[in-house]
């Protein structure tokens, strides 16, 4: 744990840390809500674990909270475990649960209210023989029944690698028959139709790829470069996403590869990725493309080793490409991109810690009562923007002077619009009552609000 900064007076001593994660080492990142999860467990690319004890750490509010052994050294108060990498809340009971690559999964209601699922008391398998404790859980994701779906790398050939715990606390695990190395498959995401897509871990020499799994037909499907068994455009994938359209993001080594029509995976015989292409080329062809994050206008976050890059939700267009040379970018290696939907704040993990951009795409859940604007009122000498948000999703927006006169129009990213407070002829705004309205395509939400503007 970093002590920060320490000021000593006589035989005092006092420390001042900055807000943020007790640790720099952040392997992934988990957004739900209004709450983003930083984990720093993690293993290297031979999969070989860092085992780390550092806990993790929690985003809400703009404030970070931290929980590891340190910050609860009572006894019974954090569980004993090692490098967290991953994390989901369940939908029906709200408890959270990390995937631990070393300890199995935790359940987790608080501090001093956790359960440890391991090989001694599940049908988790070990990495190790002889040692049931030690299992190796490098992927987790819910259903909309609240089951927790998680991966399990085992030593074991052909061991089931792919396990459910329903809410009841009962256990159900799948072998995947006939594939070779369902003992080794990483990260995991549920589709619209029920379905898990699972990455094959990036080691050894068997098949590598993506395997999608439906249990209630016991049918898997394995992709792979094959033109007409996935048409990834590279082998190893690193990252996945599902986007606003129900859509499947994988990144490769060499590239992304989008699967738009997920859930005719299974009853067509044969199966092709689609490859976006910008000005003529496959979309960040042969890069490594190491995590994928949908904002609330469903743009892609994309990360690779040469920084962040920002995509029209088709994948066709850059909107932005941030380095550590032209953005205060920690470095151009990315680990994991998370974002918080309800903000627009985008969470980037890189190699060398942990960054915030303030991205203005929210999402808007459920119906919206009326656009919350911010700062409001506007007052003298203020040179940002005006935020408006809590619109309809990718609502159209014009801003009118009180007369009813036109000054503004654009179409929301996700739920937010960011106003310069100037007229269509680029000049600004003088003061007065300004009032935005707001509405989704066919205009069943729709709000009003005052923006007031002082000069």
């Amino acid at each position: 744990y970093q002590r920060g900064l320490v000021k000593v007076t006589g035989t005092q001593a006092e420390n001042f840390v900055p807000n943020g994660p007790a640790f720099n080492n952040t392997f992934g990142l988990y957004a739900a809500g209004r709450e983003v999860i930083a984990l720093s467990g993690g293993y290297n690319e031979r999969y070989e674990a860092y085992n780390l004890e550092t806990g993790f750490a929690v985003h809400q509010n703009g404030q970070w909270e931290n929980y590891n052994a340190q910050q609860f050294p009572g006894s019974g108060q954090f569980p004993a475990v090692q490098d967290l990498v991953g994390a989901v809340r369940n939908p029906v009971n709200q408890k959270l649960y990390f995937a631990s690559y070393g300890s199995g999964l935790i359940e987790w209601e608080g501090v001093s209210k956790f359960k440890i699922y391991d090989g001694s008391n599940s049908p988790l398998l070990s990495a190790l023989p002889n040692s049931k404790g030690y299992a190796r859980v490098p992927g987790v994701a819910a259903d909309v029944a609240g089951n927790i779906w998680v991966t399990n790398r085992s030593y074991p050939e052909n061991g089931s690698g792919l396990h459910l715990l329903r809410p009841d606390g009962t256990w159900q695990s799948f072998g995947l028959a006939g594939f070779a190395e369902s003992n080794n498959l990483e990260k995991i995401i549920i589709d619209a139709n029920g379905y898990k897509w699972m990455t094959v871990a990036r080691i050894g020499t068997g098949s590598r790829g993506l395997v999608v799994f439906d249990e209630q037909q016991n049918q898997y499907r394995h992709l792979t470069t094959s033109s007409q068994m996935g048409n990834l455009p590279g082998s190893s994938v690193y990252a996945l996403a599902l986007d606003k359209d129900g859509l499947v993001w994988a990144g490769t080594d060499k590239g992304i590869a989008v699967f738009d029509e997920p859930e005719q995976i299974f009853a067509n015989p044969n199966v092709a990725a689609v490859i976006p292409i910008i000005n003529g080329r496959p979309l960040l062809e042969n890069q490594i493309v190491t995590a994928i994050a949908v904002d609330g206008a469903n743009q892609k976050w994309v990360g690779t080793e040469t920084g962040v890059w920002l995509f029209s939700p088709d994948g066709d267009a850059v909107i932005a490409h941030f380095t550590s040379q032209n953005s205060p970018l920690l470095a151009d290696k990315i680990m994991a991109i998370a974002v918080n939907n309800s903000t627009g704040e985008v969470f980037i993990s890189t190699a060398a810690g942990l960054n915030s951009y303030r991205g203005t795409a929210t999402e808007t859940a459920g119906k919206p009562e009326c656009a919350l604007v911010y700062p409001n009122p506007v007052r003298p000498g203020y040179t940002g923007l005006v935020g408006i948000s809590g619109l309809p999703n990718n609502a159209q927006v014009k801003i009118t002077d009180i007369t009813g006169t036109l000054v503004f129009q654009t179409q929301a990213t996700g739920g937010t619009v960011a106003w310069d407070l100037k007229d269509l002829k680029g000049k600004r705004v003088k003061t007065g009552v300004y009032l935005a309205f707001s509405a989704n395509q066919d205009g069943s939400q729709a709000c009003i609000s005052k923006i007031a503007v002082v000069e």
